[in-house]
């Protein structure tokens, strides 16, 4: 059975949106496939619990232990989305052309980095550790410095990543402690994409890597244009973060809730689509240890 009309095409849309956000957020690697959804906002995901070792008797043999597998539910605590009004065209094709064109930018240039920004506030909130510095001179004594606190914290995960700002990855490329070479085509290196084999350097855009910001709820006077912004006072930016994938679980879930045809709307002679997604970034208590924050130690002023 093709698909035709304007409601059937922009319901179809939504597969197009789940790899643009896939291929263009900067957290999308944290996403975890191993919840299960209970109703549409409620997640329930396996927390692991089991005894240590003990000892081995020669009669008794081995001493009894259990492993539990238990599911914790939690409901996600953000509840976005917008209503994109489309007026009548000549026909559903073209109205859709102007659906898709409006949808995909708002992904890229609206949800994602607002999901991004959450979910590196998130971070910093569960951080085990934060380190607060205006200044830095050696990048990579900074690194240096996460990493042994990992290893303290028994943190033995292979897949850290290094989330940071474009100040710091600049400043890093630039230590003196990093080495250049030229390659057969005369052509200078200098990109550092990781650390010491483990690591992967994801760098963050300024405008979504703070550790406190406020939701714009869309509806009231100065916020009606929705989004996210820092908060004058308490928001700092962040200068880098350092944490193992496996630490976190970002969750999101699409959810086109109504497609109301200009036929029946009766506020306008238009498609009106509401799009909603609920997402939310969950880190366990015994995992945020984890979690290594640098970031400025003051507050952003303006």
């Amino acid at each position: 059975m093709s698909i035709n009309t304007f409601a059937e095409k922009a319901t179809k849309f939504l597969s197009v949106l789940d790899q643009i956000y896939a291929r263009e957020s900067l957290t999308s690697m944290l996403e975890t496939s191993g919840v299960k959804f209970d109703g549409t906002k409620t997640v329930k995901y396996p927390k692991i619990s089991m005894d240590g070792a003990g000892d081995y008797d020669r009669d008794a043999g081995y001493a009894q232990g259990s492993v539990s597998v238990e599911y914790e539910s939690k409901v996600l605590e953000f509840d976005r989305g917008r209503k994109f009004r489309i007026d009548v065209l000549d026909d559903d094709e073209a109205a859709f052309e102007l659906f898709r064109t409006a949808v995909t930018e708002y992904v890229r240039t609206k949800e994602i980095p607002e999901t991004d920004a959450i979910r590196f506030s998130r971070l910093c909130t569960y951080a085990g550790k934060t380190v607060a510095s205006d200044t830095f001179t050696s990048p990579v004594d900074l690194y240096d410095d996460a990493e042994q606190y990992l290893t303290d914290a028994e943190v033995t995960s292979g897949d850290l990543i290094m989330y940071c700002s474009a100040e710091f990855y600049k400043a890093l490329k630039n230590d003196p402690k990093i080495q250049r070479r030229i390659n057969s085509e005369k052509v200078i290196q200098r990109n550092v994409t990781s650390i010491d084999e483990v690591t992967e350097i994801i760098k963050v855009p300024r405008s979504r890597f703070y550790d406190v910001i406020e939701l714009l709820d869309g509806k009231t006077a100065g916020k009606t244009a929705g989004g996210f912004k820092y908060t004058v006072g308490t928001s700092h930016e962040v200068n880098f973060i350092l944490l193992p994938k496996s630490v976190a679980k970002a969750i999101t879930k699409r959810k086109n809730t109504k497609i109301i045809n200009p036929d029946v709307n009766q506020s306008a002679d238009a498609y009106d689509v509401m799009y909603r997604t609920f997402h939310d970034l969950i880190v366990d208590d015994n995992k945020k240890k984890a979690i290594y924050v640098h970031k400025k130690a003051t507050a952003l002023a303006k």
